[in-house]
């Protein structure tokens, strides 16, 4: 059953995110993803942990690790409203981060970033998703890039 979990999950995810391409972008679905480079297997949750979950306060969820992959999932996060989503009558967003290694034939992983954003329109209790704002799209490259950084400074 776990077999059958840490295959089928990441390829429903990319079904859902539709981010089986090589650039950063998003689908028009509220996610977004790009690619973080190439990793050392053991220096994975070490970026990780010390750049999503230390400084920038993500709480980590849900881990898998496998010969073949290393999974991370974060929980729901309360984030800024960006002035553009102000201008969309949007009061309240969230974003939920998942950052994948599959391993290649040398023992070093291809890592992937992927997130999740959902709001609330203003006057509404439910949780929404669409297209991503600029403002936001820029503010995930720059996390993306904090992130190909720090895998690039262990090498």
């Amino acid at each position: 059953m776990r077999l059958v979990k840490s295959i089928l999950y990441p390829m429903l995810l990319l079904a859902y995110t539709g981010c089986a391409g090589s650039g950063s972008g998003t689908n028009g679905s509220g996610s977004y993803s790009a690619p973080l480079g190439i990793a050392i297997r053991s220096d994975f949750f070490g970026v990780i942990l010390v750049t999503l979950v230390n400084r920038h306060q993500y709480q980590q969820v849900r881990t898998e690790e496998n010969p073949r992959e290393i999974y991370f999932e974060t929980a729901w996060k309360h984030r800024p409203v960006f002035a553009d989503e102000v201008d969309m009558q949007i009061e309240a967003a969230q974003a939920k981060i998942i950052v994948r290694g599959i391993t290649r034939r040398d023992n070093k992983m291809k890592v992937h970033f992927y997130v999740q954003n959902r709001f609330q329109y203003e006057g509404r209790q439910l949780w929404d998703s669409g297209p991503l704002s600029e403002n936001l799209r820029d503010h995930l490259d720059e996390l993306a890039d904090e992130l190909r950084t720090e895998f690039k400074l262990l090498y």
